[in-house]
C-alpha cells in the first residue's frame, strides 16, 4: 500500500511540474493580470485589448466575500477549450478572497468573448467573467 502511494505523490508531483511548465512557457511575458470583483457582482467583463494568436494570457479572478457567511467555490465552468480554469477549493470566510486562475489560449483569429462561469454555494451564483478582445496574427518579425 505505501508503494502504492509513493507512485501516486511521484506521478502527481510530476504532473504539477509539467502544469506548471506548460502555464510559464506559453505565456507571452508571464505576467498575470488580476480582475477583481465581489461575490454579488452577477458579470464581470475583462477587455484584454489586442493578443497575438498562439500567445497565451494568464488571468486570476479574485473574489471579495463581502457576506456575512463563507462561501466555497462548488464549480468553475468553461465553455470553450481555450480557457482553461483552475480554482480553490477551500471555505471562504467573510472579507477574505478566492482565487480562480484563467489561462486563456486564443484558437482564433478576429473578436473573441469567452465567458467562464463561478459556481458558488450562495444564492446570487453564478459569477460570470467575460473574456474579450481582438486577436491579431503574429508578427515574426520579434
Amino acid at each position: 500500500m505505501r508503494k502504492e502511494k509513493t507512485h501516486l505523490y511521484f506521478f502527481e508531483l510530476v504532473l504539477i511540474i509539467f502544469t506548471l511548465g506548460c502555464t510559464t512557457t506559453h505565456s507571452d511575458s508571464g505576467k498575470i493580470y488580476k480582475i477583481h470583483a465581489n461575490v454579488n457582482d452577477s458579470r464581470i467583463v475583462y477587455n484584454f485589448g489586442e493578443q497575438e494568436l498562439g500567445n497565451s494570457l494568464q488571468l486570476m479572478l479574485e473574489l471579495e466575500n463581502s457576506l456575512d457567511t463563507p462561501f466555497v467555490i462548488n464549480s468553475v465552468k468553461s465553455y470553450c477549450g481555450c480557457t482553461m480554469p483552475d480554482y480553490s477549493r477551500d471555505v471562504i470566510k467573510p472579507n477574505a478572497k478566492a482565487e480562480v486562475k484563467i489561462i486563456f489560449t486564443p484558437d482564433h483569429l478576429g473578436v473573441n468573448d469567452k465567458s467562464v462561469k463561478v459556481y458558488l454555494n450562495i444564492k446570487d451564483s453564478p459569477v460570470e467573467l467575460i473574456i474579450r478582445g481582438n486577436v491579431v496574427k503574429r508578427d515574426d518579425n520579434h
